[in-house]
């Protein structure tokens, strides 16, 4: 399996009509969708070998959500861990059973753990893919899982493909896009020009894949932060801080709304600044419409903090409160 390719493990539960849309959902999400019938498949307590699934792994992601039996539950377990440790996804809905992830590491961040909230099986027939669009909230949560557990590097790739799947709105969320602007010289302009400010363009749209890409990307550079990683040392900063070079808002806009800037270290902000430009004071209109992108952090936010990176002494810093904040921009 590759990275294209979703696993879906079904119990009895699943049904005909389930199969129909959730292979739908995942051809409007360019990803193919395939189904392990454990029941029919697996041995007496419904647990599928790996040696029966082999070659239908690899990278894929599998999506665990259905009822196990005492015998193959930490069978199961073991399964999705090696899988995991392998380079692949896994999305956990109702009915599993894996055990929390504490760690943050850059394969433990692609385990989604929506086993209380998401379910595939026997799904109600107003959740459906209709026109395009993605109607039920069972089907939007697999969505936004599906897109949480992609590799930093491949959000990212996405991100530079302008794929209309970007385009695509995906969440109840309403969310306002900004644009920053300079308001007309006013009296005295010589000695006070005037400043930038951030304005609302288009009051609560739909949040789009793109933003939930954006919002998905700034969760895992916020958390970086909190462990105390640097834009040199964590992994997702790491590589948005790379994208300076292909994209500097968009890199800027990332790192603005994970708290990057709101530093109270000297000589680090002196260090932004000779990469990321002017940017206080400074509005970032992309930043700010992700900030507001609530639904990534309630559903993907890790339960307990991860333990505190143990990096160089000179790495380390501190991020000051809980809030981002965001500054005005020179942009007209």
């Amino acid at each position: 399996g590759s990275d294209k390719d979703v696993v879906f493990f079904a119990g009895r539960e699943i049904t005909a009509e389930d199969f129909l849309i959730l292979s739908r959902l995942c051809l409007l999400v360019d990803r193919r969708a395939h189904f392990v019938d454990c029941e029919h498949y697996g041995d007496e307590d419904g647990f599928v070998p790996a040696a029966k699934l082999e070659g239908e792994l690899g990278l894929a992601t599998m999506v665990w959500g259905h009822e196990v039996r005492a015998g193959a539950r930490q069978k199961f377990v073991q399964l999705f861990q090696q899988h995991v440790n392998r380079g692949g996804a896994l999305v956990l809905a109702a009915g599993s059973c894996y055990p929390e992830v504490r760690d943050y590491s850059e394969r433990s961040r692609r385990v989604v753990n929506l086993s209380s909230l998401l379910s595939f099986n026997r799904i109600p027939p107003s959740e459906l893919v209709k026109d395009g669009a993605v109607i039920g909230r069972n089907l939007t949560l697999l969505v936004l899982a599906l897109l949480h557990s992609l590799k930093t590097a491949d959000k990212l790739a996405m991100l530079r493909s302008k794929n209309k799947l970007l385009s695509l709105a995906l969440s109840d969320d309403k969310v306002n896009e900004y644009r920053s602007y300079i308001p007309a010289p006013g009296f005295c302009s010589c000695l006070f020009p005037p400043k930038p400010v951030l304005q609302v363009a288009r009051a609560q749209v739909p949040a789009t894949v793109r933003d939930l890409v954006l919002a998905s990307l700034v969760l895992e550079c916020k958390t970086e932060l909190a462990q105390g990683h640097s834009f040199t040392s964590g992994h997702a900063l790491r590589l948005v801080d790379a994208e300076r070079t292909r994209d500097l808002e968009a890199a800027k806009s990332i790192m603005a709304a994970a708290g990057l800037f709101a530093l109270r270290d000297a000589p680090a902000l002196a260090e932004l600044k000779k990469l990321y430009g002017n940017y206080i004071p400074q509005l970032l209109p992309v930043a700010a419409r992700v900030q507001e992108v609530k639904v990534v952090d309630k559903l993907f936010a890790l339960k307990h903090a991860p333990a505190r990176a143990m990096g160089d002494a000179r790495e380390k810093i501190e991020v000051k409160g809980s809030k981002n904040r965001i500054y005005p921009s020179q942009e007209g």
